[in-house]
């Protein structure tokens, strides 16, 4: 085949139950000039039986001894003849037009290192049984930072060159993904695509099962070490109306994502002692209409929409 302009990644560890279902995902993309490098780490189950089952020339199949998530991410970017590395959970999929819209908006926006975005939760029949919307725009999502991880690891697509210059994954960080688009969007300008392009799917098991309670105490440690790193956002009220009116112009549901991560915010700066910049955000939240809706809803689960008010607890006990 020519020379790829897309390589996609997969790491695939005991996952024979969905693994041909992710498998198909990439080869019916609509865009086609694609490698596809599936490193098995380690597997004891059928999994590497089921990648040789394939006879696609695009798929590059690695076998290696257990060497966990992010030493197996770094061998694929190092192997990888793309451009750009999109990444892909074992078993999750990705919709046909994933790879055309990510490959358009990247080629279109020089400027921008990662681009995700927004998908659906899917269940362990392929059944659609939630959705996680994304904010696009750059200067939200430096925002977001504070108050979640801005980005589903499978859906995103990264220009190799940076992956390389901010060093790849840290093999010590146990949420791998949240640190480096953290490092990558301190350097560079990063965003979503705000439409349904992955489906992620919900298993006890499986690679996407990343809110598990184990991980609560490592993404406290690292939310802690943004918000050490950062600036208090100062977002002005015209600022605050110009992207109101751009989630609105997407739908309810990204206005409404929008609304949740400036309340988010909003909390967070009050509990971790920035009082006025809390007070600010609140008087522009009164004035909007939605606005009682996440009070109500972050009363009843700190975790809505995938914000981590509880998590913001923990931080300020580490003050």
């Amino acid at each position: 085949m020519k020379n790829p302009l897309v390589s996609v990644l997969t790491t695939v560890y005991n996952a024979e139950e969905y693994l041909n279902m992710a498998i198909d995902s990439i080869l019916l993309q609509t865009y086609k000039n694609f490698e596809f490098i599936l490193i098995d780490d380690g597997s004891s189950d059928h999994s590497v039986h089921i990648i040789k089952a394939y006879s696609d020339p695009r798929i590059k199949l690695i076998s290696q001894k257990n060497q966990g998530l992010q030493t197996s991410l770094n061998r694929g970017i190092s192997i990888a003849k793309g451009k750009y590395i999109a990444r892909m959970d074992h078993d999750d999929i990705s919709y046909p037009t994933r790879l055309e819209k990510q490959v358009s908006f990247l080629e279109n926006n020089e400027e921008i290192a990662v681009v995700g975005s927004s998908f659906d939760i899917i269940d362990t029949d392929s059944g659609i049984v939630g959705a996680s919307y994304h904010l696009d725009r750059d200067e939200d999502i430096r925002i977001e930072f504070l108050v979640r991880n801005p980005f589903g690891h499978g859906t995103m697509m990264i220009r190799k060159k940076i992956l390389e210059d901010v060093g790849g994954y840290d093999i010590n960080e146990p949420v791998e993904d949240y640190d480096i688009w953290w490092r990558i969007a301190k350097a560079y300008k990063v965003a979503n695509i705000p439409e349904m392009l992955y489906g992620w799917r919900v298993v006890p098991t499986g690679m996407s099962s990343g809110g598990s309670a184990k991980r609560q105490k490592p993404i406290t440690k690292f939310m802690a070490s943004i918000w050490e790193e950062s600036t208090i956002p100062k977002l002005s009220t015209s600022e605050f109306i110009t992207a109101l009116n751009h989630y609105r112009d997407l739908g309810p549901s990204y206005r409404e994502q929008y609304l949740f991560m400036i309340y988010a915010l909003t909390v967070s700066e009050y509990k971790l002692g920035y009082p006025m910049s809390a007070l600010n955000n609140l008087t522009k939240l009164l004035r909007v209409r939605g606005t009682t809706k996440a009070f109500k809803d972050f009363r009843i689960n700190p975790y809505t929409h995938n914000y981590n008010l509880g998590i913001i607890n923990r931080i300020e006990h580490l003050k």
